[in-house]
């Protein structure tokens, strides 16, 4: 999905406070089965906790969501897009500092 910074900045505001709604639209937008905007819902809506923190550095862009301080989600940005990169599970309840967060 090729969408302006404005648009990937609206996304990333609405991920974190209404989740359904944005996978609903990103599903829509991208002609998806809408079960996987579902199935996405479940885990974020049973989420106690949501963080999402920039990673990377200015050649290499992405941000990182965290689902609580236990599970993590990583992206990076190539070009106009941002690209899934993997998750990892690990002890995410001290303070991260985006800058120095790498993979």
């Amino acid at each position: 999905m090729n969408i302006d910074e404005h648009h990937q900045n609206f996304l990333i505001r609405l991920l974190s406070k209404h989740p359904k709604a944005a996978f609903q639209y990103v599903a829509a937008t991208l002609g998806m089965d809408q079960k996987i905007a579902d199935q996405a819902d479940e885990i974020f809506h049973t989420a106690k906790k949501i963080e999402i923190h920039p990673i990377g550095d200015k050649d290499n862009p992405g941000l990182m969501i965290i689902l609580n301080q236990k599970f993590s989600l990583w992206f990076y940005r190539s070009g106009d897009e941002y690209h899934y990169d993997g998750f990892e599970y690990g002890d995410y309840s001290n303070d991260l500092d985006s800058s120095t967060a790498e993979r």
